[in-house]
């Protein structure tokens, strides 16, 4: 599952850094001040019930600079790296649309080098005191775009691609399941090169307009910010975990069918509340 974030940085690059789309700075400002507000909010609440389930006493103020200083619930880490992509989206997007393809391509690759394969040799012990200052969520931003706009050899193979960077990581979760995000993480070029695959498959589906999609669509950011909640409660209040089940795989099924569905009631509910829906869902 690892690829679900590179994909959506890939997909934010293919639709912002294209040169139809008019991004200026205030309309990357607006996005940037729509996550701030959601990181803000949500995050105070998750931090209030790391509060609560820590016996501490209820502060508000600790809870707002446990929020500044990302501590509190750890999946809204990327709400922090979309606040810089959306703020220095209209210099990236200027370079880019300008420049050759040729350009591009090697810009891809001294950050796939540096960010990604250094990371394989950190992996085998040696790890590299050479860097570069722009990290792998610029990557695939910018191999989102390219990927939409150029055809290359990788359209034609990417079953093939896909196939194996999920055997690879198959192996290699089998053999070690202890492992850190260096072979698993999202600068593994593993998982790169299946998040490209999976990007340019689902890119060239054609899918017919529904407005339930879309319905749904605009639920999945509330989703994604709430689901942990009631993974936490389940887990911290009711004590209730996927070897409750006495199968864990039957009980992590089980609780992510009711975890998914709780999550897209809340945020439909939250979706009729005009503050929330206007400046932050």
């Amino acid at each position: 599952m690892y690829w679900a974030v590179p994909v959506f940085l890939m997909i934010t690059g293919a639709l912002l850094l294209n040169p139809e789309k008019d991004i200026s700075y205030k309309k990357c400002f607006l996005y940037a001040r729509r996550v701030l507000l959601a990181l803000v909010l949500f995050g105070t609440i998750f931090a209030l019930f790391m509060m609560v389930g820590s016996h501490q006493s209820i502060n508000i103020g600790k809870a707002l600079l446990d929020v500044f200083e990302g501590k509190s619930f750890a999946h809204l880490w990327y709400l922090y790296v979309l606040i810089g992509i959306y703020l220095t989206l209209p210099v990236f997007k200027g370079f880019i649309n300008s420049a050759p393809r040729e350009t591009i391509e090697i810009l891809l690759l001294v950050l796939f080098v540096f960010n990604f394969i250094a990371s394989m040799a950190k992996a085998a012990g040696h790890a590299t005191g050479f860097s570069v200052p722009i990290t792998w969520p610029v990557f695939y931003l910018i191999l989102g775009y390219y990927c939409r706009k150029f055809d290359t050899v990788l359209f034609k193979y990417r079953y093939l691609i896909l196939m194996v960077s999920a055997l690879v990581l198959g192996i290699i979760a089998y053999q070690n399941p202890i492992l850190d995000n260096l072979w698993l993480g999202y600068n593994s070029p593993v998982v790169a090169l299946m998040a490209m695959s999976i990007f340019i498959i689902f890119m060239n589906i054609d899918v017919k307009q529904s407005t339930l999609l879309w319905r749904i669509d605009r639920l999945c950011f509330c989703v994604y910010l709430i689901h942990p909640l009631f993974i936490q409660a389940t887990y911290r209040v009711l004590k209730i975990t996927p070897m409750k089940f006495g199968m864990t795989w039957i009980g992590t099924i089980i609780l992510f069918v009711i975890f998914v569905i709780c999550s897209f009631i809340f945020s439909y509910v939250a979706s009729l509340i005009k503050p929330l829906r206007k400046y932050i869902l």
